[in-house]
């Protein structure tokens, strides 16, 4: 597993940022959609790839612990 810093989660999502107009020019909808195309990228980065974005670290890291039989289980 890799830690993508700001400056790597952005050129990883290059690609999809690049395909939009820039956000004050954006629609609600086109909003909403690179929204969702950016969530899908970075979980495709983690699963996939192994590289979890900074601010996701901690969520991903709980998600693990919680599923694993020897992390204690909160009541």
């Amino acid at each position: 597993m890799t830690i993508l810093t700001p400056p790597n989660e952005a050129i990883a999502l290059s690609a999809i940022r690049s395909g939009f107009k820039v956000p004050p020019q954006l629609s609600d909808e086109k909003k909403a959609q690179k929204a969702a195309l950016e969530v899908a990228e970075r979980m495709r980065l983690t699963t996939e790839e192994g590289k979890v974005c900074f601010d996701l670290f901690a969520e991903r890291v709980a998600i693990l612990l919680h599923g694993s039989k020897g992390y204690p289980q909160q009541c």
